[in-house]
């Protein structure tokens, strides 16, 4: 059983990045690093 409230993966934001570029802008960054990392993603194909 997970410790999580709900099962599923915690967004982690950076907070000095939040603080320089801003929260929205730190939250859509770390989405497209997550999207573009294959280690991580397990929805990622490599063709």
């Amino acid at each position: 059983m997970s410790k999580l409230l709900i099962n599923e993966s915690p967004l982690q934001i950076l907070p000095s990045l939040a603080t320089r570029i801003g929260l929205n802008e730190a939250v859509v960054l770390q989405q497209i690093h997550y999207w573009l990392n294959p280690d991580h993603n397990k929805n990622f194909w490599d063709t």
